[in-house]
C-alpha cells in the first residue's frame, strides 16, 4: 500500500470538506462530536474508503462540524507536526477572503486581547504576531 505524507493528507480531507454543506445549519463540536453518516453529509461512502485506503494509518473527515467517518485508532494520540498547517493556511486566507481579517499583516491582538499582557519580561512580544 502507498502511503503518503501527513500534509498531504490533510490537504486531501481539506478538499472533500471543502465542497458545499448542503441544507442546515452548521455544528460546532462540543466536548464530543456529533455524527453523521457520509450520506447524511452528501459525501460518498465508497469514496471516503478509498481515501482511508490512500491515506493508510488513521484519520478522520469532518463536514460542517458533524464527524462523518473515521479510519484507523483516531482516539489515540499521534505527533502530526506540521501536517496540520494546510488547514490552518486554508482558514486564515478564507478569512482575508471573506473580510474577517484585513490582511495576513493584520495584529492577532486585534482580535484576542489576551494577548496584551502576555511575556512581560519579553516585552510583550506576543502584540507583534500577525
Amino acid at each position: 500500500m502507498r502511503r503518503v505524507s501527513m500534509p498531504r493528507v490533510a490537504a486531501l480531507v481539506l478538499v472533500m470538506a471543502a465542497g458545499r454543506l448542503g441544507a442546515g445549519e452548521l455544528m460546532y463540536p462540543g466536548r464530543e462530536w456529533t455524527s453523521r453518516t457520509p450520506g447524511q453529509a452528501g459525501l460518498d461512502e465508497g469514496r471516503l474508503k478509498e481515501l482511508a485506503q490512500y491515506a493508510g494509518g488513521c484519520g478522520c473527515v469532518v463536514r460542517g462540524g458533524y464527524m462523518v467517518y473515521t479510519w484507523g485508532e483516531v482516539g489515540r494520540r499521534r505527533d502530526v507536526a506540521s501536517a496540520v498547517k494546510p488547514v490552518y493556511m486554508h482558514f486564515l486566507l478564507r478569512a482575508v477572503q471573506d473580510g474577517r481579517l484585513a490582511s495576513l499583516d493584520e495584529p492577532v491582538v486585534k482580535h484576542e486581547g489576551r494577548l496584551n499582557d502576555l511575556n512581560e519580561d519579553l516585552g510583550y512580544k506576543d502584540r507583534r504576531i500577525t
